[in-house]
């Protein structure tokens, strides 16, 4: 049995990791910024902690006796009124608190979760995938993208300075799993589904199922090489018409959304930024994050992950399915 300490435990992934940790019977310490909001996890074997990147004598006592340490929790935002601020810093300095806090604590393994955002798109192999090595430099004007490549970056520094075993874990878009927040991601499957979405454009995603990303990540602290980074993304993608076509399945009545051409989708943007200098709030659409997407093909190199952490992941097209399925919400007349 490992003692082990997951922080960002009401996220997403931090939740789903905590429920398969214990499944697994390791003594889990699930870390979070508020009590008050630890709901999630009633019913789940664990030891709720309060865990603060920014308050490290809070870090300090989470990370007491702990073996292995997942590092799950960030600020994941795309738009800030003062970006550096509310976004980029807390990530960064945050990084650097639990992993000098992991070294005094004497943590045998870090797993660190950065992002695909950290990778450079354009720089591609033969196979025309996405390249594990270097950083993201073409989209650094979206925030998050900024502070999770700067706070990777920091993270590998604090290591190699400090002799911790780590490795860093790169996800795709996550869906599924048995606890669904409100999170950008699932919250877009969904307004899709329910028919909430007007319009998509041209994008070829490679989604990955929360499950398969807590299984390469339980793997990497037993089986990860040291030093490494592993993309946990799909070894397919799936297209907005593919996906449109899965949601008509799930929801036969749905109005599917638009596709729009890049000048329709740059028009929209052009009106949702003015519309957001107007009233100072944030921006309907955020160009950043369309740039990134559109037209792109969202295919990693993903050969060390699927060799040293035996990773296969269900197919796009079933994540999409299964999560359009339990986010559909039918409405009285059907």
């Amino acid at each position: 049995m490992v003692k082990c300490l997951v922080t960002g435990a009401t996220g997403h992934l931090g939740n789903n990791l905590v429920r398969e940790l214990s499944r697994q019977g390791h003594q889990v310490r699930a870390g979070v910024r508020n009590l008050s909001k630890s709901d999630s996890l009633k019913g789940v074997d664990c030891d709720i902690v309060y865990c603060d990147l920014l308050d490290v004598t809070s870090l300090q006592t989470a990370l007491a006796g702990v073996d292995v340490l997942y590092q799950v929790a960030a600020v994941f935002k795309h738009w800030a009124e003062d970006e550096e601020k509310e976004i980029v810093e807390p990530n960064l300095v945050g990084t650097t608190n639990i992993l000098r806090a992991a070294h005094e604590a004497g943590v045998k393994k870090v797993v660190y979760v950065s992002s695909i955002a950290t990778l450079e798109q354009t720089a591609r192999n033969q196979q025309g995938e996405i390249k594990v090595e270097g950083y993201n430099v073409s989209d650094q004007i979206n925030p998050y993208c900024r502070a999770k490549t700067l706070a990777e970056q920091e993270a590998w520094k604090v290591a190699q300075e400090l002799d911790l075993d780590m490795v860093t874990i790169l996800p795709s878009t996550i869906l599924g799993g048995d606890f669904k927040p409100n999170t950008e991601s699932l919250d877009a499957f969904s307004a899709i589904v329910n028919g909430k979405m007007p319009f998509l454009y041209e994008m070829n995603l490679s989604p990955i199922d929360v499950h398969d990303v807590v299984k390469g990540m339980i793997k990497a602290s037993t089986h990860g090489i040291r030093g490494k980074r592993y993309v946990l993304a799909n070894t397919s993608t799936i297209s907005s018409e593919e996906i449109i076509a899965i949601a008509r399945e799930v929801n036969p009545q749905l109005t599917a959304p638009k596709i729009l051409s890049e000048q329709e989708i740059y028009a929209l943007v052009d009106q949702a930024e003015k519309e957001a200098l107007e009233t100072q709030t944030r921006p309907k659409l955020i160009r950043s994050n369309v740039a990134r997407s559109l037209k792109h093909r969202f295919v990693f190199d993903q050969r060390e992950s699927l060799t040293d952490l035996q990773h296969t992941p269900i197919s796009a097209r079933e994540v999409v399915r299964t999560t359009m399925a339990s986010l559909y919400q039918p409405t009285a007349a059907e």
